[in-house]
């Protein structure tokens, strides 16, 4: 097993978001992100667990108590810099899937930051949300489509995944669409 963060970690460059909600039954998740300042990268890692439906993720600009724009994309198979200047109606999303664990690690890059509805958010605008506390993860699903479990990213001293899960029986889970 490969250790988390890549090449260790600092207590200025490693975030974490916990995401839970209220009524979601078993879902939840967590994503960890370290930062590249001077690159102007980010690696993550979140895994999800007991989420049905799933259908996009994103890191959206917002405190605790408001929702926001979403500001990266964290979808599957999106190329660098793909689908960074959108309207709110043309969010990517993939077809519903259902899952028990599932564990997505990417990057991101400031070329890859989102520019919606003709708003700009430069990489600056990222780290100063960032180290403010106003960025939160959301998990969107068929049935939450404005979201169904949220964290606010958090600055971390070291890395340890926390996540309690467990999947029930395997029987009737559907595996995708």
């Amino acid at each position: 097993m490969k250790p988390w963060p890549p090449g260790g970690s600092t207590s200025s460059n490693v975030y974490v978001s916990k995401l839970r909600g209220n009524n979601v039954g078993a879902a939840v998740a967590q994503m960890t992100l370290v930062v590249d300042a001077a690159a102007q990268t980010a690696t993550y890692s979140l895994m999800m667990y007991n989420i049905n439906g799933y259908t996009m993720s994103h890191i959206h600009k917002g405190n605790s108590t408001t929702s926001g724009p979403p500001v990266v994309l964290l979808l599957p198979g999106l190329k660098a810099g793909q689908n960074t200047t959108i309207a709110a109606a043309d969010l990517p999303t993939i077809a519903p899937i259902d899952i028990c664990s599932m564990t997505y690690t990417s990057k991101f890059a400031a070329a890859d930051l989102v520019q919606l509805n003709g708003v700009a958010f430069s990489w600056t605008d990222f780290m100063t949300n960032l180290a403010a506390g106003t960025l939160y993860a959301n998990i969107h699903t068929v049935t939450a489509p404005a979201g169904l479990i949220r964290g606010q990213f958090m600055p971390i001293k070291g890395w340890k995944s926390n996540v309690k899960a467990s999947c029930g029986d395997r029987e009737g889970w559907k595996l995708g669409k």
